[in-house]
């Protein structure tokens, strides 16, 4: 660094320039500039560095640190991110400045304009990193858009009838899917939720490749993942009566059934409603998961709504109450059922009442 100065009577002085720079003492201060990622990329006065740089400056010079970000980052209307160009699967966010004093201001903004003082030892740049997770659903087709269509919001999996085809909805990190892609997810643990729609089933996540488990889970991300949400259409058990609109029991939980023998109107449809490819889903009816079992029954006596008792008598397969019922595997033949459990009326006792003699 060159210093201006003037001789004036015989010595040499400092010259009356604006911001005149101290007085030289110490010929400078070791200053490092890194970032806390190896794979990052900064700039010092114009020139590009990675991972870390150590330069000797005098103090009160000036110089400009900056965290330049890639075009590559074509997936949001503002390029906010630098990318790990070996396979483009890892990015650098959010970018901030820190310095060993604490005192450094608007340390969010991605270039500062420094002056070296004999205090500065160091400035570190700060990051969210984010990596891509390819989300691929089963037993859906490619053509699914990635975002919900007009007018249908993500629920658990929510109420509005989707325009196309779906077979569930999943959440990664709080944000809703209903169908697969490319998305990036900050590193950290992220929970996965998934919801299927009526006619399917889930049966877990499968991480890289990983046996799927769980439904509700959360997954470390520190690395590019696939995800698989493993949805597979389900076996539709209908729980009839005879008479009909009577209780029956489906693993030791009492629920009412509908009247009828097809679909039920739209009134009596549970929630979620579903786009018109699918069966909708009624009251007594259930989605059950490939080669799962389940304890099917009825509550005995009970009465109808006209206040006539009724006894359990038996299924009209001919299952006693409490049977095991073993879904198998499921196939285009085989995938409604349905169960009727048959009542007889019964008969209240009568009450004696002792004669006095």
């Amino acid at each position: 660094m060159l210093a201006a100065f003037a001789v004036w009577g015989g010595g040499a002085v400092w010259g009356q320039l604006p911001n005149n720079p101290p007085a030289p003492g110490p010929a400078g201060q070791q200053v490092v500039v890194r970032a806390t990622d190896p794979r990052i990329t900064f700039t010092v006065d114009g020139a590009e560095y990675r991972g870390a740089a150590s330069f000797f400056w005098p103090l009160g010079s000036k110089h400009i640190l900056g965290a330049p970000i890639r075009l590559l980052d074509n997936e949001t209307a503002t390029p906010r991110c630098q990318y790990w160009t070996p396979d483009n699967a890892s990015r650098f966010c959010n970018f901030s400045w820190k310095e060993n004093t604490g005192f450094l201001s608007n340390a969010d903004d991605r270039f500062h304009t420094v002056t070296v003082g004999p205090a500065t030892t160091w400035y570190e740049l700060q990051h969210t990193a984010e990596y891509r997770v390819d989300l691929q659903f089963s037993n859906t087709y490619s053509g699914n858009p990635l975002v919900a269509e007009s007018g249908v919001q993500c629920g658990a999996p929510g109420t509005p009838v989707p325009e196309i085809f779906r077979v569930g909805v999943v959440t990664i990190g709080g944000t809703c899917y209903l169908s697969g892609g490319r998305v990036w997810v900050q590193e950290g643990l992220t929970s996965l939720n998934a919801f299927p729609f009526p006619g399917f089933v889930f049966l877990g996540w499968a991480v890289n490749a990983t046996p799927p488990n769980e439904y509700l889970r959360q997954v470390t991300v520190n690395q590019p993942l696939t995800l698989v949400a493993r949805f597979t259409p389900a076996k539709r058990l209908v729980m009839r009566t005879q008479p009909e609109l009577l209780k029956v029991r489906v693993d030791r939980v009492e629920v009412g059934t509908a009247g009828g023998d097809g679909p039920c109107t739209f009134f009596g449809q549970q929630t979620p409603y579903v786009n018109p490819t699918i069966r909708p889903m009624c009251v007594g009816e259930f989605d059950l998961a490939p080669n799962s079992k389940h304890i099917i029954g009825a509550p005995s006596p009970q009465t109808d709504r006209t206040g006539k008792l009724w006894v359990f008598d038996k299924f009209a397969t001919g299952q006693g109450n409490d049977f095991l019922y073993e879904v198998g595997q499921i196939t285009t033949n085989n995938q409604f059922e349905t169960l009727t459990a048959v009542f007889v009326p019964g008969c209240r006792p009568r009450s004696r009442r002792s004669r006095r003699g």
